[in-house]
């Protein structure tokens, strides 16, 4: 009886456990739960936001990596096989040949394990080869282009390179990538067309450029075919005064569907010069632009945006990030650490909320499939503490057809700018503090909730976001009864516009008359007064009757007036 009941208490206990488990295991997060560990990370995130708690920040600047050979599970993690994600790797994916990026190494690799060698590979060849002492080498640094024991690339285009790291056990390979060598001034180089990898069919980007190596401007006739069939063909004169010629996605390929093109590009130039370049492009629907703010204080509520073209769709993954500073050769590099959770991407817009953050730095990576092209981008976020020396006022409510007045305070402070961005659109204003104080007035803010944020760059860092809701007002449009007389040089029509019961200066409403459109200001009393010249009007029939209207935003006033003598 006693072993039953052993046996029966054995059960519920697996049974439970199982269930626990389970619940740990479900990787599709829609609704992160508060205090969900996610991985073996030790990453907290709480409802739909990410809230990682300390960013770990050293004096340097640097994040403290906390994950190490750890067991989670009770196993010894320094028996599994050392892979990519144990080395910190930098790469630059692409360089011109007058970028300031040149005093800088294209490749870092740091975090070595243990002893071995750092090879390198350039189009299938071994062009570096360094043994590393893992105890005293802290991290290697290689150059692209020979000098310092560089790889040794001066061909401009693309170039597969191949990192691997070789020890006494195994090789882990670090990277396969490819590098793009290519030059800004065309003018350097013996065809001055550059056509990009790829084309957006959904977002007006740059196809490609052109430029005259033996003229000032572009001077002759530029065609432009897609496998074969012509879709652009342009003559230019030296009076278009164009320097740098850009043709854009719409310009070339309306109605497209994604794949891959033979795009060829011919220019007859004036100076009786012809120049060609074919290549092969993938068209696709359009790259996303991810951003997130470098810096922001603490508690302040921030995001993660995802913005593609509309009607445009696919899901990213968001993983945390050790960012690290190497202030020797002036990098800052990036190391996935563990993944937090996945998100759609719905109709061209992802939102990821940076909620609750500790001081310190965050490093996030996001990877991403849009309609069917992946990538990744890097992200890290300081969190400051706000200095007390600022303080921001911005109203939480407004009604519709009201300005918004943003007001900055800074103590004894002078020639001090601050920045404002209302929704997605940065710096729609700024505020200049002068003898302590400056404010900033928008118009036109549409009914609803909007988010309005501002920062000032100064050696105080301060910034600060708000809600601001835009109210239904309450708004009357009255329009003053004329007659049209054909005798009369003129006709005046007058309009009185008050939001809220108050008169609504400064706000530009649209009279109509006789198939003719004006657009006036009223004045500080809310009235607009438009004045129509008698060539409108002197054609109309006596006895006759004409409509006209005043409008502003959504209101119409009309009324019909009588002709006479």
């Amino acid at each position: 009886m006693k072993f039953g009941r052993i046996i029966f208490a054995c059960l519920i206990i697996i049974l439970t456990l199982g269930a626990v488990s389970a619940s740990q295991t479900d990787n599709n997060l829609t609704a992160i739960g508060d205090a969900m560990v996610v991985e073996d990370s030790n990453l907290a995130v709480a409802g739909d936001e990410i809230a990682l708690g300390d960013g770990n920040t050293t004096d340097s600047g640097d994040v403290n990596e906390n994950v190490g050979n750890e067991s989670v599970n009770g196993t010894d993690d320094s028996k599994k096989p050392i892979t990519a994600d144990d080395f910190f790797v930098y790469t630059t994916k692409s360089l011109a040949t007058e970028d300031d990026e040149w005093d800088e190494p294209q490749i870092l690799v740091a975090d070595f394990p243990e002893n071995g060698t750092l090879k390198i590979f350039v189009n299938d060849k071994l062009k570096f080869n360094k043994k590393v002492d893992a105890q005293k080498v802290e991290f290697v640094s290689v150059d692209i282009d020979g000098i310092k024991g560089g790889l040794g690339i001066k061909t401009l285009g693309n170039h597969k390179i191949s990192i691997k790291y070789a020890m006494s056990n195994q090789t882990v390979n670090l990277a396969d990538y490819s590098f793009l060598l290519y030059s800004e001034d065309e003018r350097d180089t013996n065809n001055p067309i550059s056509i990009y990898d790829l084309l957006t069919l959904k977002d007006n980007d740059y196809a490609i450029t052109l430029t005259d190596p033996k003229s000032r401007y572009v001077v002759g006739t530029v065609k432009v075919a897609i496998n074969g069939k012509y879709v652009y063909s342009r003559s230019f004169k030296a009076s278009n005064k164009i320097r740098y010629l850009d043709i854009k996605s719409f310009d070339i390929a309306k109605g497209y569907t994604p794949g891959k093109y033979k795009v060829k590009v011919t220019y007859a130039s004036s100076t009786g010069k012809s120049y060609s370049l074919t290549k092969k492009v993938k068209f696709i629907k359009t790259i996303p632009d991810i951003y997130a703010p470098e810096k922001m204080s603490v508690g302040e509520k921030q995001s993660i945006i995802i913005k593609s073209a509309k009607g445009t769709s696919g899901t990213a993954s968001i993983y945390q990030a050790v960012v690290k500073t190497f202030e020797d050769v002036h990098i800052k590099g990036y190391k996935k650490v563990g993944k937090l959770f996945d998100v759609d991407i719905v109709n061209g817009y992802a939102n990821i909320p940076l909620n609750n953050l500790t001081y310190g730095r965050y490093g996030f990576i996001v990877e991403y499939n849009v309609e069917g092209y992946k990538n990744s981008q890097e992200l890290s976020v300081d969190v400051l503490n706000n200095s007390e020396l600022f303080s921001v006022k911005v109203p939480s409510e407004i009604s519709f057809g009201e300005p918004l007045k943003v007001k900055g305070y800074g103590q004894n402070m002078s020639y001090i700018y601050g920045y404002i961005d209302i929704d997605d659109e940065e710096y729609a204003g700024e505020l200049k503090l002068m003898s302590g104080y400056a404010s900033e007035v928008f118009y036109g803010l549409k009914v609803g909730k909007h988010t309005v944020r501002v920062s000032f760059a100064s050696e105080n860092y301060f910034s600060k976001t708000f809600d601001v809701v835009v109210k239904k007002s309450n708004m009357s449009l009255t329009l003053e009864k004329v007659n049209v007389k054909k005798s009369a040089s003129k006709l005046k029509i007058t309009a009185n516009l008050k939001i809220n019961g108050k008169a609504a200066k400064y706000k530009e409403v649209t009279f109509k008359f006789n198939k003719k459109t004006f657009k006036v200001k009223t004045n500080k009393k809310g009235i607009a007064t438009v004045s129509i010249a008698k060539k409108h009007f002197k054609n109309l029939k006596i006895g006759k009757k004409v409509s006209y209207l005043v409008s502003y935003d959504k209101v119409i006033t009309l009324k019909t007036a009588k002709v006479v003598k």
